[in-house]
């Protein structure tokens, strides 16, 4: 329609919403992809519109419980069998949920015409994508599909938003989602059999990919991201560096997606980068203000990090029956005595339980190291971080796909590994090691507080080891490659990667996905 027949058909009372396209990755042939959204946000209608129910969204944690839940259950009852994975998805899931006729008027849709040159006005009937209202609208709708089918089904089956996905075993699958779906055409939703994925044991929902492969054999599942939730990501963020602007709203959107994709990452490695992210998404500053959203170096620093985890991050991984058999304890301890020759020195020891063996090693943190530091009147927090990603390089084949509880007594040290994080610079560097190298030989951590005396690695620490000889305690020379690279530098930018690799990465990444393109980004 013209603004005139708008005019003509609702009076003087109607609201426009501009329709915008938002660059969204990549088709499947490697050309940009863009998704409509309404602009809601613009033209007030988001702030008339209010809501009081809660929107219970499913994370990919919650399929992860699923299949273990299932796996679980299917072991009570019988053999072990396979577990398998599906998906269905409605067609254009926001238009079958209509609007009401007196709302069409709040809701023209206004798109510019490049060949007319001009706005074209168009009714909508469904409920627009960019709606707050929209939201807890149609998710009731959904939500109500699938309790229905759980109910009359028995399914094992969750939906996020339009997208429902069951795990079931290869016995009762196939029957589950031929049910599911005629449950579906008799509740009138029209389901897009162009996304349905049939019952497999790699399948994929929410953009992750589910691994069942093992479930049987190993009891162990696995998640990763697609490799073009992993490309897009990463073009985003050297865009960002490269422009050395970051908005608030901008940053809002990274965090959103990164925090999702670090759900998918063994050991969920990529919360150290997202805090200074989220920082500055509640930033405030005027608008003549010459540097705004400029990247301060722990921003920049935090960018970084997040392409050096996208590439070096092995997939997540959850273990369907728990079993500590393979349990071992790590100690780990820092000494620092400015009088004393070498000043600082860390100390560490491994007791495998399962093998019945202990032993330890030691470690002078050299003096260009501690230059590289912050200065500080106190060393001993770095220097208890420092003896984290030494054991871990130390015991990398022993320990890799074991579960260990790692012991500190230093409550800082303590609080940065938990976290992954510290507001302090360098101890961002050395908590990041410790759970890359955690992630690459998949390590199975879990970090808690040991009171000082009961530290088994307080001795070595202070190069004292004769008591840990006298119980049987093995020497193990300590793999200090953690030094092998220069030394730190006081920008956390520098710490990680250079843009000349990451084009490399990002080029090889685009061709795997799309070996038919022309050209990379």
């Amino acid at each position: 329609m013209t603004k005139q027949q708008v005019v003509a058909k609702f009076g003087e009372h109607w609201n426009g919403v501009q329709r915008y396209g938002i660059k969204q990755g990549f088709e499947d042939d490697g050309t940009a992809k863009y998704r409509c959204i309404d602009n809601h946000l613009d033209n007030e209608n988001n702030s008339a519109a209010g809501r009081r129910q809660q929107v219970h969204m499913t994370s990919v944690s919650y399929i992860m419980l699923m299949a273990r839940a299932l796996h679980v259950k299917a072991h009570e009852v019988g053999p072990p069998a396979r577990l398998l994975g599906a998906t269905e998805d409605l067609r254009a899931a926001y238009r079958q949920m209509p609007l009401l006729s007196e709302q069409v008027k709040l809701c023209i849709t206004l798109v510019w015409n490049f060949y007319s040159k001009q706005i074209d006005y168009h009714e909508i009937w469904g409920q627009p994508f960019g709606a707050g209202h929209a939201v807890p609208n149609f998710y009731r709708l959904a939500t109500w599909a699938l309790r229905v089918s759980r109910r009359l089904l028995h399914l094992v089956a969750d939906h996020f938003f339009d997208d429902y996905f069951f795990i079931e075993t290869e016995h009762t699958l196939a029957s589950g989602v031929w049910a599911f779906k005629r449950i579906m055409a008799a509740i009138g939703l029209e389901l897009d059999p162009k996304k349905s994925q049939p019952p497999a044991e790699v399948w994929t929902a929410l953009g992750v990919v589910f691994d069942m492969q093992a479930v049987r054999s190993q009891a162990l599942l696995s998640v990763k991201p697609k490799l073009s939730r992993i490309l897009n990501a990463m073009v985003e963020l050297v865009e960002i560096i490269k422009h050395d602007r970051l908005t608030p709203s901008h940053a809002a959107k990274v965090f959103g997606r990164f925090d999702f994709i670090n759900t998918t990452l063994f050991g969920r490695v990529g919360r150290t980068g997202l805090n200074p992210i989220k920082r500055r998404q509640g930033e405030v500053r005027g608008p003549g203000d010459p540097f705004s959203w400029k990247l301060d170096p722990m921003l920049r620093g935090a960018l970084v990090w997040l392409i050096e985890v996208l590439l070096r991050a092995p997939p997540r991984e959850l273990p369907l029956e728990e079993s500590l058999d393979d349990l071992c304890l790590l100690y780990t301890d820092g000494s620092s005595e400015e009088k004393r020759t070498p000043p600082h020195g860390i100390g560490c020891v491994l007791v495998d339980l399962k093998a019945n063996t202990m032993e330890y090693t030691m470690a002078a943190v050299p003096q260009e190291v501690v230059e590289a530091w912050l200065p500080r009147k106190n060393y001993i927090g770095l220097v208890e971080l420092f003896a984290g990603p030494v054991a871990l390089d130390t015991w990398s084949t022993k320990l890799a796909n074991r579960h260990i509880i790692h012991f500190v007594d230093n409550n800082g040290a303590l609080g940065a590994l938990v976290k992954g994080y510290s507001k302090v610079e360098d101890c961002i560097k050395l908590a990041s090691d410790y759970w890359l190298r955690a992630a690459s030989h998949r390590v199975f951590t879990y970090v808690d507080r040991v009171e000082s005396k009961s530290n088994l690695s307080d001795g070595p620490s202070r190069f004292y080891v004769e008591h840990l000889e006298a119980l049987g305690a093995t020497f193990v020379e300590p793999n200090l490659q953690y030094l092998s690279s220069p030394a730190p530098p006081r920008d956390p930018s520098e710490w990680f990667g250079t843009p000349e690799r990451w084009t490399q990465d990002i080029q090889k990444l685009h061709h795997t996905i799309f070996p038919a393109a022309a050209r990379p980004p």
